[in-house]
């Protein structure tokens, strides 16, 4: 059974090589590492201080390794192959080599979704590695009641640092351990301690960005106006569908993993299950994803993670088996299974957008930024053979050539400053990535600009994709850097905020004008001028 944990490991290793890929997404998260590694300060463009990411501690990680190698695409893929290989190992540690185990991990390199955001470029590989530390010690912990408290609310708070959403999963587990302990205000005390890496980014947030939240929060959700919330259930249910319709291996692996567990009344590992099963809800309740499985990798694995912790029994562990069995099976002729992935894998054999407005990300950007697609173009480019489709298809062939050039040789410190030019732009990954630092990009989805983000979107938007119309006169006040605004009302709703996110760090005025914003003190302005 070792031997066959072994091989099913290096099945992983293999697959998350083949299909390793960075999302357009990722490279939101690199221009921010580059200008702040690059001294100009942690922000996305330079003139501002606005979080246009939402995974602080994948940030800090992305930006050691940029300052020691000066380089992104192969470090951001690494540390992601290689946390992704430490939260198998967890799981394989805490449930054994046993046939449970073997088919936990044999389900997780079926699931599209769990391999496909191994990689990626985004935060799921240190979340799925923070997981599986906060799993290993609320099963496997023989410390005393209060220890194990403090190192799984400490874990919990590196992880909420990384995806504050994750706060959901690691809730219930955390919750049980208060219980355990007894609420006491000692207990209490302990766990506002120890969740201070979180608390302490919070108050970073506040004093430097003006927000507790990162700007996509306001971008997406859009509390600043009436109606926010009609019809993201029906999305969110919308997601999960898709899901079942390209990844039919992730949702019923969390279903039957569930299944067995309350069967088998495993009720330690009823909590963090809970946990995976509220966050499906809360991604229900938000609209889901435009990313189709981003946000059910790191349920799945906290389901796996309980099935093989408590599937050591033979009776248990023939069940698990047989599961697993269908899901290899299943996953073999899904046709976008990893399985079968390879050079080829791409947007032109599958549909990359469905109606709904979900996205196939890795089919749409794998020809562009996969691994094995990004070497053999650079192995043609140096040695001319192996003949290659990708990224000339997708990107202009001046954009192309500079891409292949910058993401493997790195370089992008040094690229010489330009005139400022102010550019609008609502894909804002790879093209503002490759702008550079002097380039100012006006974001219509308001993803990375404070004021749009706040504006209403326009009906019919994709989930996490709402635009805004631009106001009359803000494009001549970003390039001016006066308020030429139109509307008198948002006018002054844009000089408050401007002088939140541009204005001196330190300054009483300033500090008092975050207090006002973000006890909704100006929110009327944007209501009159809807």
């Amino acid at each position: 059974m070792r031997l066959l944990t072994v091989i099913v490991l290096m099945i992983f290793i293999t697959s998350g090589l083949s299909t390793a890929w960075l999302a357009e997404d990722a490279f939101i998260v690199f221009r921010t590492v580059e200008n702040f590694v690059s001294g100009n300060g942690l922000r996305w463009n330079v003139s501002e201080r606005v979080q246009a990411y939402s995974c602080p501690l994948w940030v800090m990680l992305l930006a050691a390794f940029y300052w020691i190698t000066g380089e992104l695409y192969f470090c951001s893929l690494g540390s992601a192959l290689l946390l992704s290989l430490v939260s198998l190992l967890l799981l394989v540690r805490a449930g054994g080599c046993s046939p449970g185990t073997v088919a936990a991990v044999a389900v997780l390199c079926c699931s599209k979704s769990y391999v496909e955001f191994s990689t990626s470029g985004l935060e799921n590989p240190l979340s799925h590695a923070l997981t599986g530390i906060f799993l290993s010690i609320y099963f496997t912990s023989r410390q005393s009641a209060l220890s194990r408290l403090r190192l799984l609310t400490l874990t919990a708070s590196l992880g909420a640092l990384n995806r504050l959403d994750l706060i959901v999963i690691f809730f219930p587990g955390v919750a049980k351990a208060v219980w355990d302990c007894g609420l006491r205000m000692q207990t209490l005390l302990n766990v506002v301690l120890f969740s201070a890496p979180v608390l302490a980014w919070e108050g970073f947030s506040l004093f430097y960005y003006g927000f507790l939240f990162p700007n996509p929060f306001y971008a997406k959700l859009a509390p600043y106006y009436d109606g926010a919330a009609q019809g993201q259930v029906q999305q969110g249910l919308r997601y999960l569908a898709n899901s079942l319709l390209w990844d039919p291996v992730t949702l019923p692996a969390i279903a039957v993993s569930a299944a067995c567990l309350a069967t088998w009344r495993a009720s330690k590992a009823a909590w963090p299950v809970f946990g995976a099963l509220l966050y499906l809800a809360y991604v229900v309740m938000i609209g889901g994803d435009f990313m189709s499985g981003r946000l059910l990798s790191v349920p799945l694995y906290t389901a796996l993670f309980c099935l093989a912790a408590c599937c050591k029994k033979k009776e248990r562990a023939a069940v698990a088996f047989c599961a697993a069995s269908l899901a290899v099976i299943v996953a073999s002729f899904a046709p976008r299974s990893p399985l079968g992935a390879g050079l080829n894998f791409g947007s032109a054999r599958f549909e990359g957008v469905s109606p709904d407005g979900i996205a196939d990300e890795r089919a749409i950007f794998y020809p562009v930024t996969g691994l094995l697609p990004v070497v053999t173009k650079r192995l043609n480019e140096l040695l001319w053979v192996f003949p290659v489709r990708g990224a000339d298809e997708i990107l202009p062939t001046d954009l192309s050539r500079a891409w292949i050039q910058n993401l493997v040789s790195g370089g992008l410190r040094d690229r010489a400053m330009l005139e400022r030019q102010v550019h609008t732009l609502h894909m804002i990954g790879i093209r503002p990535f490759l702008g550079g630092p002097n380039h100012h990009y006006i974001d219509p989805l308001g993803l990375s600009d404070p004021f749009l983000a706040r504006l209403p979107p326009l009906t019919g938007a994709r989930t996490g994709h709402r635009f805004r119309i631009i106001p009359s006169g803000y494009l001549e006040s970003v390039t001016s850097g006066e308020n030429r605004l139109k509307d008198r009302d948002l006018g002054e709703y844009y000089n408050r905020l401007r002088y939140i996110v541009s204005g001196g760090l330190f300054d009483r005025a300033r500090l008092i004008e975050i207090v006002k914003m973000n006890l909704g003190y100006y929110r009327h302005l944007l209501h009159r001028s809807n």
